[in-house]
């Protein structure tokens, strides 16, 4: 900039990086598929121009079917941790011991009532 006397607006310098980034994708993809005659990659010098003044080129925000990802100017947003779930057999066996402890209070108070019943006699 200031060796040519040439300024661009934050405007022109975005539209200039998405244009690269679409030509250069559709490059890529033209020389991916079978029968295309290969695409020289014009924009290859710019395109490491760029990605060696800032090598940390993040979207704020990445979007997929299933999750939205936002990115904060400190890095990633720590994912949140998942709930770790029981299996079925550590669930069975929960309400297993649960229905046990439960049958065993139910015998214990019958056999004091029954304890009380007899022992007044």
């Amino acid at each position: 900039q200031e060796e040519l006397n040439v300024y661009f607006t934050y405007l022109q310098v975005e539209n200039r990086y998405k244009t690269i980034c679409k030509r250069k994708k559709s490059i890529i993809d033209n020389n991916k598929s079978t029968g295309a005659s290969r695409m020289d990659d014009v924009y290859e010098e710019e395109w490491k121009e760029i990605t060696n003044n800032d090598d940390s080129i993040l979207p704020e925000v990445l979007r997929s079917a299933k999750t939205v990802v936002i990115n904060k100017k400190g890095g990633l947003e720590p994912k949140q941790k998942k709930m770790k779930k029981d299996s079925n057999e550590t669930l069975l066996l929960n309400f297993l011991k649960e229905k046990e402890i439960a049958k065993e209070s139910r015998h214990n108070e019958k056999m004091n009532l029954l304890k009380s019943l007899l022992g007044d006699k």
